[in-house]
């Protein structure tokens, strides 16, 4: 850490992330296993936001579970229009919406996301007031949140798919049942 009055360096690029940036994205291969969290300089820190996993999506959703029960944000239709603009703006309004019912989830997990403690994203000293709409904008931004949304908008799209097509046929054997001239019998 940095004392008050030094500046903290940002991190040095791995040889890895080198040769990442170096290699066209067409020869990378899945994009999935390159992406990066977003990275943002604020009150002389620099901050990256770690890749998100399955503990965080079902964190995040149970914020905007808590957002969506008392806004009024259309979550299936947005997601299933799937046009970034109106996708981004979803999550800005259900970002806001958690910051505004539940914030100390939001804060929390924040923290967790950013690599830092909790007492630390509270400190205005380091997070001040104006920063929060940035903080929140480079959450929306990121790039596992964004997939998620879209593979949640193609998840639901062909559920909705499946449930309005025609039953297709069964491939199985007609269920018979007893001619009506024989009679069943019974053994015991």
């Amino acid at each position: 850490m940095a004392g008050d009055g030094e500046q903290e360096q940002k991190p040095e690029e791995t040889l890895e992330e080198k040769l990442v940036a170096a290699t066209p994205a067409e020869e990378r291969g899945d994009k999935s296993m390159l992406v990066k969290g977003p990275t943002f300089e604020l009150a002389g820190h620099t901050y990256r936001m770690r890749r998100l996993g399955y503990t965080d999506h079902s964190r995040f959703a149970g914020i905007l579970q808590q957002a969506l029960r008392h806004g009024k944000i259309d979550l299936v239709g947005a997601v299933t229009k799937g046009q970034a603009t109106e996708l981004i703006q979803m999550m800005v309004e259900l970002v806001l919406g958690a910051l505004t019912y539940a914030p100390n989830e939001l804060f929390g997990f924040l923290a967790s996301v950013l690599g830092i403690d909790r007492p630390t994203i509270l400190d205005p000293e380091r997070f001040p007031f104006a920063s929060l709409p940035m903080v929140l904008t480079k959450l929306t931004e990121h790039p596992d949140l964004q997939d998620f949304f879209v593979e949640i908008g193609a998840l639901i799209e062909g559920r909705k798919a499946q449930l309005l097509s025609p039953t297709p046929p069964s491939s199985g054997p007609p269920i018979s049942s007893p001619d009506a001239t024989e009679t069943p019998t019974i053994t015991s």
